[in-house]
């Protein structure tokens, strides 16, 4: 993340907050700075070399979660080679892939995170969907961090193809990219900006996007229902495949000394309107899945490289309830005075916490727990 957009939101900080609450003001202007704050930068984060592995190839501790954050800004197309999902094989109403483990292909059209493990993967326009009305393409996500944290060996590479995207840029992504192999999809060295401004405001962005995105519902239904307007009907689908469960870790998440107030203007019954209406609700819901990546990114590299460090895993639901309490994990340096605070429960609630404080009245907390997830049970 470049230091100086760092310090310019960390300057407005209160500002941001400020508006991300008040429900009147538009979040997308926020949102977007957010973002670009998150952005990474691969003209000035040069990839460097941190081995040389037994076959002479390069592994750079320039992280993969780098690279496709730039890709999917650029919407480039890309293949992937080889492909085995992770999850059970599921099968939707009117769409048929003639080719389900090789060369899926597409534009990229974002990232996706899991919201409670550390599984990460790669939406696109897979091209490889034959769709029964004609036409071809659909959204398909393609898991490249397991729910274990760990590298999904259902996939070994990647490749960019130059269709849609200027010859300068795709000169310079190919050549950043030529024969490299990547050791982190997240690097670890990401772990201090869990205590940052920035991944505060994006959670606080993400309480704000939710609250919104429920309310466009309600609105969206009611524009539909007095302008006589059909809603959409999407396809069905169907797990085919056969299933396991798994144990994991799971990690959450939430911020405390943030309230929404206010109210949302609603949207003049027109055609116009409707339009806009929907217009929002998919613009909102970009930018919370692009947020939710940057900040679970983030939560990754301190579960690994700073809770996990300093907590034995396991201890780490002991520690949680509040024993242990000489353990902490690595903390940044504008927190190290700062204390975390075990085995705490908001008032009526039976979660257990661990909780530091940022600011003034101004809370972070997050909580571990061990979850059954299904993925393909290929034996």
């Amino acid at each position: 993340m470049s230091t100086n957009k760092t310090r310019k939101l960390r300057r407005s900080f209160k500002d941001e907050l400020a508006r991300l609450s008040d429900r009147s003001d538009d979040v997308r202007a926020v949102c977007n700075r957010l973002l670009d704050a998150w952005s990474f930068d691969l003209d000035s984060r040069k990839p460097g070399v941190a081995y040389i592995d037994e076959d002479g190839v390069p592994v750079t501790d320039l992280d993969l979660a780098c690279l496709l954050s730039r890709l999917a800004e650029h919407r480039v197309v890309m293949n992937i080679p080889k492909y085995e999902t992770r999850r059970a094989a599921t099968v939707t109403e009117g769409e048929y892939i003639p080719s389900k483990g090789e060369n899926r292909h597409g534009r990229v059209m974002g990232l996706t995170p899991n919201q409670e493990t550390f599984s990460f993967s790669l939406l696109m326009e897979d091209m490889n969907v034959m769709k029964s009305d004609g036409t071809v393409g659909a959204p398909r996500n393609f898991m490249l961090q397991d729910v274990t944290g760990k590298w999904h060996e259902g996939w070994s590479s990647l490749e960019l193809v130059q269709a849609g995207v200027e010859e300068e840029l795709f000169a310079k992504l190919n050549n950043a990219t030529k024969s490299i192999k990547f050791k982190h999809f997240v690097s670890p060295n990401r772990w201090p900006s869990f205590y940052g401004a920035p991944h505060f405001l994006a959670l606080a962005a993400d309480v704000r996007l939710k609250d919104q995105a429920s309310w466009l519902r309600k609105e969206v239904n009611r524009l539909r229902k007095e302008l006589n307007i059909d809603p959409p009907v999407w396809p069905k689908k169907h797990t085919v495949g056969k299933e396991k469960k798994i144990d994991v870790w799971a990690f959450e998440t939430e911020i405390e000394g943030f309230a929404l107030h206010g109210e949302y203007e609603p949207f003049p019954t027109t055609q116009e309107g409707y339009d806009a209406a929907v217009s929002l609700q998919k613009r909102l819901r970009f930018f919370q899945t692009a947020l939710r990546f940057q900040y679970r990114a983030t939560h990754w590299a301190f579960f690994s490289s700073a809770l996990k460090k300093n907590v034995p895993e396991d201890q780490l639901l002991d520690w949680l309830a509040g024993s242990h309490p000489e353990l902490e994990p690595r903390k940044a340096a504008w927190v190290k005075d700062k204390k975390w605070e075990t085995g705490w429960k908001a008032p009526g609630k039976k979660k257990l916490w661990a909780r530091i404080e940022l600011k003034d009245g101004l809370f972070l907390r997050f909580r571990v727990r061990r979850k059954k997830e299904k993925v393909a049970d290929n034996d």
